[in-house]
């Protein structure tokens, strides 16, 4: 029997000296993130994303559905959670931009070619709203349907900036484009812009210190007002 028992410790011992990692706390971490690394990651046929509920319908909502096996651009699909219907509305979609519904039921993105487009929630009447040649990726409704804030990566002068264009895409006022300004957001009464901004100074040689902040401004550009958070 004892001899037996001595048996299986040597067998033990010897299994341990060769597999030394056994004794490592951390050696399944280590095989994890090497994993991780060299992992070959297995992706479905679509990714859906960007949703948006219908401002005059709350079992309604649009989405982004991306093909990954082609690189040909987004979709927007509707979906109705009542009914489990859906409904692609057109292709061709900017795969970053974010959709937005009015309550005049006009859907407002961004392009393949980040030229900005409104359509119909029936997907009727697509149109391309043309001020700027591009650049577009997100614009907002105000409240409404008649304005958009628009971002354009960019801007008019080499800086990303916002401006609000009527509902046809005509001009109607420029914030400040010397400042960079992303993510913009209308308020409910169409009284307000409130939007992230990006300073950056030169604080030394080679050295520049960036600061984001949110600030509120009136719809002109006016009154801006840094929220401290």
């Amino acid at each position: 029997m004892k001899s037996s028992i001595w048996a299986i410790l040597i067998v033990c011992l010897i299994c341990l000296g060769c597999k030394p990692d056994l004794l490592d706390p951390d050696r399944e971490c280590k095989k994890l993130n090497a994993s991780r690394l060299d992992a070959e990651y297995i992706t479905p046929a679509y990714y859906f994303k960007a949703p948006c509920f219908n401002p005059n319908n709350a079992n309604e909502f649009v989405y982004l559905r991306e093909n990954t096996r082609t690189n040909t651009g987004d979709e927007l699909w509707k979906y109705n959670l009542e009914t489990g219907e859906k409904m692609k509305l057109t292709s061709d979609v900017w795969s970053h931009t974010w959709p937005r519904w009015s309550v005049k039921d006009w859907i407002l993105y961004a392009g393949n070619k980040t030229q900005l487009w409104k359509v119909k929630s029936n997907g009727d009447s697509l149109i391309q709203l043309k001020y700027h040649e591009g650049g577009y990726r997100y614009g907002d409704w105000n409240g409404d349907g008649t304005k958009i804030v628009v971002w354009i990566a960019g801007g008019i002068i080499g800086f990303p900036t916002a401006f609000t264009i009527d509902g046809d895409g005509f001009f109607d006022s420029k914030l400040d484009d010397r400042i960079s300004y992303f993510f913009p957001s209308w308020s409910p009464d169409g009284d307000k812009i409130i939007l992230t901004r990006l300073d950056r100074r030169s604080i030394g040689r080679n050295k520049i210190e960036e600061a984001y902040s949110i600030v509120m401004m009136n719809v002109d550009g006016s009154g801006e007002e840094v929220i401290e958070l």
